[in-house]
Order: C-alpha cells, then structure tokens, then sequence
C-alpha cells in the first residue's frame, strides 16, 4: 500500500515479533503498515547481520513506494537502526524505544553477540551520538522505570524529540522494558503523520 506511511520495525534483543502485535494493530488501524524486515522471528542476528537485512529492507521498500519508510526499533533495534541510518540518506525519520546507545546495557549486548557470533563489532560509529545532521532525524522513547535500559543510557542529547514514557494505567506487564514500544503509540503516530505531511510538501 503505497499510499500508507510505512514502518520498518526491528524488533529488541530476543524479542518475539508477537511481542509487537498490539503496535502494529494500532497502527495499521491509523492507516500506517509495520514491516518486521524478512519475518524476522526473534532478533538474536549480529550487527553484521542485522544491518544487511535492515538495508536490504530499506532498499526494497523505497523500490516499492518510491518514498523512505520510518524506521523505528526496540531496544536493539534501535543501535541496528543507527547502524544503517548514514548509509540512507533519504530517511528522514528514526524513532528509537529504550534502546542501548551506551552503558552497561549496551556493553552487556556486545559482549553477549561476540560470544554467539564471533564478531567483536561496535553496532554504530560513536561519532553519530553528536552528528547533527544524524540527531535531526531521531526520536528516542525513554523511561525511569526501564530496568533493562536505563533512561540514561537511552537518552540522545539533541536529538530532535525525546518521549518520556512514565507509569499512567499500563497493565502490568506493560510496565516492563518491552512495552514502552506499545506505550508510545500516540506519539510514534503524530510523528509518522509528521514526516508523511513533509514527504507530500516537498
């Protein structure tokens, strides 16, 4: 559906695409299609790995519709998404949910796909945490009760939005590190209907 704003979600760190379903419904029930690059199961893919499917996801979208889709992940997704952004000019929007940019959290990821891959790779260029040009496209989602990320690990100084995600009425295992994907559907949608209104000005 060409005429749908178009998301390519990567999921977080083991995380099964179910986990998302209640996203993608909302969405698609605003007229915006969630895309989980190559079905992927659970996202246990090293960086190597999982930036050639993002690409290639990338790639076979924008041949689709002619336009850059949104890209937004969870946790890992998130660090796979910044991984491939400067190879994808065209994108104009990147929204990351609790995902490990630094720390313990992302030290904690590296050394875990270093023992199950081989790889000892960094998931993106440091220098892009303060690159303008990178910052004006990203949109973190962070919370205070996110035990898996911290807030402060998640957080991008500059970038052009932050979304604080803090406890209202979730349920409770909505509380947790995989729900704040979910939490923030409101302002994921006024974001991507943003970016689609620039898309159509331009």
């Amino acid at each position: 559906h060409a005429a749908r704003p178009h998301v390519i979600f990567m999921p977080g760190f083991f995380a099964h695409f179910g986990y998302y379903l209640r996203l993608g419904a909302y969405l698609r029930e605003h007229g915006v299609e969630l895309i989980i690059p190559g079905n992927l199961g659970r996202n246990t893919l090293g960086w190597r790995e999982s930036h050639a499917l993002l690409s290639d996801a990338i790639k076979a979208d924008e041949d689709t519709t002619g336009v850059a889709p949104v890209l937004m992940g969870h946790s890992k997704g998130g660090a796979d998404i910044l991984g491939v952004l400067p190879d994808h000019p065209k994108i104009e929007l990147a929204i990351f949910a609790s995902s490990p940019l630094r720390g313990a959290s992302l030290r904690a990821l590296n050394f875990y796909l270093s023992l199950a891959t081989g790889e000892h790779l960094l998931p993106f260029d440091p220098a892009l945490l303060t690159d303008r040009a990178t910052l004006d496209k990203i949109m973190v989602a962070v919370s205070d009760h996110d035990k898996i990320v911290p807030a402060h690990e998640a957080e991008l100084e500059g970038a052009r939005h932050t979304i604080r995600a803090e406890r209202k009425s979730w349920p409770d295992m909505w509380h947790s590190h995989t729900g704040i994907a979910y939490h923030i559907r409101e302002e994921v949608l006024t974001a991507i209907r943003g970016n689609q209104a620039r898309i159509h000005a331009s």
